[in-house]
């Protein structure tokens, strides 16, 4: 018994020396991995050719459907209306696609646009849970 206490006081005076050390690491690791935390996610096109979609929205598979790189997208996330807006309208016109219009009625938005084969609309729609988004695709000539 009498050895076994001056094992026990080294023992806690060993944790005491290295436990303040292993705090420091780790602080200095989560340190160093805080700028990767706001990093935005990267625009990456889906379904549709040439329509470039903010990495913060996420596909909703159940509402979407597609044929031939036809039919409606849908997508959900947590952003603001008005720069998704701004994001589509700029996106947009680098790939090549000409706005026709934009309405905003009741904190909607719908934009419209064309290229020579199709014509697309985006519906942004954001309530307090989120923002849904719509997009549209069909051709201007019959298949």
């Amino acid at each position: 018994m009498k050895r076994l206490i001056p094992a026990i006081v080294l023992l806690l005076l060993s944790f005491s020396i290295f436990l303040p050390g292993c705090t420091t690491m780790k602080e200095m690791f989560s340190r160093s991995s805080a700028p990767q935390q706001n990093v935005s996610p990267v625009p990456r096109y889906l379904d549709f050719y040439k329509i470039l979609i903010p990495g913060e929205l996420q596909k909703v598979d159940k509402e979407t459907y597609i044929i031939n790189e036809r039919g409606r997208l849908v997508l959900s996330g947590r952003v603001e209306s008005d720069s998704l807006a701004k994001f589509f309208i700029s996106s947009m016109a680098s790939d090549s696609w000409t706005m026709l219009q934009e309405y905003k009625f009741h904190g909607s938005t719908k934009l419209f646009f064309r290229n020579a084969n199709s014509v697309v609309t985006i519906l942004i729609s954001e309530n307090p849970l989120g923002t849904k988004v719509e997009i549209w695709m069909v051709p201007l000539q019959p298949l």
